[in-house]
């Protein structure tokens, strides 16, 4: 079984039923609001008898819980407590832990390019760097400041010269190299400057392939690819090449592609590069929308106006985060 703790703040009205009418010790109370840790265990069944942050309550064995299911009791200093938490308090707190869970992970990551004995360039240097799920956070800096190798190693197109890079908490950096194009188009959609469209299909096809490349049947990757580029504005551009669309309908269908597999993250490498303003900023408003229904996004860009509208900003120079 897994626990996971947690913090809710609860409203009471009134004292703490089965401690003699106090609250439980170590529970503040402040006006309305009790503050307590709990515990959500994950994959049990029924609710698990005595089982809290501190191990099995005193004269009483833990049940074995089945999977599927979520733990209902709360404990707190042994005092198991039923209200006014419910399964429903417990699945709202277990999306919200999902919310801010960590998708994007480095430490100590470093890259060094070597061009002989005598000449050595450090492109990144020990950087740590966290990305919680549906962030929008934008990489800034000048040329040569390490903005592309990040984006490189972190896409799983380099290896690094040593630190990790952990992706939905699994470190990549464990993995064989040859497994990285799975990886990569199962866990990361990638948005590029100059689109990178194949010229001799349409739209739909050019986000199928996709699907198809990560193993998806013909069919749903059909029926995915006709949901995303519908949402996008594009149910009437499915049938057009590239040459047939503007710059911005371009993107639109290299986002749509980049979405098709549900990936973990979406890496734009200067999404707004080759647009003009008003495309430019229909697509980062596109990608601001789809930061607010949980899609986590990480743009490198050298235009500070598309940089503010993301939910931060994170600078780089020489090789390190600043």
């Amino acid at each position: 079984m897994i626990f996971w703790p947690l913090r809710l703040v609860v409203r009471t009205s009134g004292s703490h039923p089965g401690n003699g009418g106090s609250i439980p010790p170590g529970v503040t109370n402040t006006n309305t609001s009790q503050r307590a840790v709990f515990v959500l265990a994950l994959n049990s069944g029924r609710e698990s008898k005595g089982v809290g942050p501190t191990g099995p309550s005193r004269g009483r064995e833990p049940s074995q819980p089945q999977r599927g299911h979520l733990v209902t009791e709360i404990y707190r200093d042994r005092l198991p407590v039923r209200s006014p938490f419910t399964k429903i308090n417990l699945v709202l707190a277990y999306l919200n832990m999902l919310r801010n869970k960590i998708v994007l992970e480095t430490k100590k990551l470093t890259k060094i390019y070597r061009k002989g004995k005598q000449n050595e360039v450090k492109a990144l240097d020990r950087v740590n760097f966290k990305l919680e799920k549906g962030e929008f956070v934008a990489l800034v800096g000048p040329s040569g400041s390490g903005k592309s190798t990040f984006m490189h190693l972190v896409g799983l197109l380099q290896r690094p010269t040593s630190g990790k890079i952990l992706i939905g908490g699994k470190d990549v950096t464990a993995i064989s190299k040859k497994f990285y194009p799975k990886i990569r188009a199962r866990k990361i959609g990638f948005v590029f400057q100059g689109f990178n469209l194949i010229a001799t299909l349409s739209a739909l096809e050019n986000v199928m392939l996709a699907g198809q490349y990560a193993g998806l049947p013909s069919k749903e990757a059909r029926s995915r690819a006709r949901k995303i580029l519908t949402d996008l504005g594009l149910e009437g551009r499915m049938g057009h090449r590239p040459n047939e669309l503007s710059g911005g309908q371009e993107q639109r269908v290299a986002i749509a592609r980049a979405l098709i597999n549900n990936p973990e993250i979406i890496l734009a490498d200067e999404p707004t590069g080759e647009l003009d303003s008003k495309n430019s900023n229909e697509i980062v408003k596109l990608l601001k929308g789809l930061s607010q229904k949980g899609q986590t996004i990480l743009i490198v860009t050298h235009n500070l106006e598309v940089a503010r509208k993301a939910d931060k900003i994170i600078k780089m120079q020489d090789g390190k985060m600043i």
